[in-house]
């Protein structure tokens, strides 16, 4: 009964790895990227979680023929891990990533496309060795060992997985290599949580501890406590990230408001010193609105945009009668300028340029 129960977790990467094959042969990107924003599971991922789900599943029928089947696919699941962790460590390309299928989905979250995350590939290493040499468990250092790897592989899910509830990138993700997917963080976390079972259920393990329960509490006992450290840990540096973040994020909306209130402040100062002059009775002669333009008032016209424009970050600017006729401009005029605004004004339009 318990061994259909431990099924389970075994049929959690089958089902994931054989959804997400389908949804590369087929074109169905929800099958192989749940959503815009989340990490596509790679083809080769797929590949291996179908593989080494199987192999998990024959592991729990102890004979020679299902041994033999068990070790082919974890010894496939252990090359192909080794060979995709082998291009990041040494920065190669062994074209693999693109092998079996061309990466067709559009994302920003993978520099070599194709290609399973380095986190991915430690634990489909540590999984399928957990897996050659589950039946060899009976001596002592290969016991050791197995229960090492597999709390490793689920310290290393449990991690991807707290990175994408809290939104810390770089647990799921190492430095600029390809992230690891959502799916993957699951899949590894039930596949570590049956290998666990499995492994505890047989006699190597009964007989790794036999004689030394307090050995065995004493391991447990700290694999708990390093658990909740790490969560401890985590939710406090999620905490002291959030607050770094809205910190961040109120500064910069106070420059945006102060730049605002400065970028306003500079087109009125213009605008007042063009109303300003329209007051005296000399300026509204020489410009002549409505009338033909002399040199005088085009001069003197000028001489104001030029006052104007010196005492603020204007680099050019043109008067405009009601009609909306050019009376007069200065400054300099770009082809593609950052900013150029109308502002009415006492007698017409005012036109404003910034080049950035």
């Amino acid at each position: 009964m318990m061994s259909r129960v431990w099924c389970v977790f075994g049929l959690v990467p089958i089902m994931v790895g054989l959804a997400a094959i389908l949804g590369w042969l087929t074109g169905v990107s929800i099958l192989v990227q749940y959503s815009p924003d989340i990490i596509p599971i790679a083809f080769n991922a797929a590949v291996c979680f179908l593989l080494i789900g199987f192999a998990f599943l024959f592991s729990m029928l102890p004979n020679v023929f299902t041994q033999k089947i068990q070790a082919v696919l974890s010894s496939l699941v252990l090359v192909l891990a080794i060979l995709s962790l082998s291009e990041d460590l040494f920065n190669i390309d062994l074209h693999i990533d693109q092998l079996f299928m061309k990466f067709w989905i559009k994302t920003d979250y993978s520099l070599h496309p194709g290609r399973m995350s380095p986190n991915a590939a430690i634990n489909f290493i540590f999984s399928s060795l957990v897996l050659i040499y589950l039946p060899y468990g009976n001596k002592k250092s290969i016991g050791i060992g197995i229960d090492i790897l597999i709390f490793l592989i689920f310290i290393i899910s449990v991690l991807g997985l707290s990175g994408y509830l809290m939104q810390l990138e770089f647990l799921y993700g190492w430095y600029s290599y390809t992230r690891m997917a959502l799916a993957s963080a699951i899949c590894f976390l039930s596949l570590s949580i049956g290998l666990w079972a499995v492994w505890h259920s047989m006699e190597g393990w009964k007989n790794l501890y036999r004689g030394h329960e307090e050995t065995k509490i004493i391991l447990l006992s700290s694999a708990i406590m390093l658990c909740i450290a790490i969560a401890v840990t985590l939710a406090n540096f999620s905490s002291i990230v959030s607050q770094e973040n809205n910190e961040i994020r109120n500064l910069f909306l106070k420059y945006i408001q102060n730049g605002d209130e400065i970028f306003m402040q500079d087109i009125n100062r213009g605008i007042n010193q063009i109303n300003a002059e329209h007051s005296n009775p000399q300026w509204i002669k020489a410009l002549a609105y409505g009338k033909p333009k002399t040199p005088n008032s085009i001069d003197l016209g000028q001489q104001l945009l030029k006052k104007m424009i010196a005492t603020t970050s204007f680099v050019g600017a043109s008067l405009y009668d009601s009609d909306g006729k050019e009376i007069v401009s200065a400054g300099k005029f770009v082809q593609q300028p950052g900013i150029s605004i109308f502002k009415k004004i006492s007698s017409g339009l005012l036109n404003i340029v910034w080049e950035n």
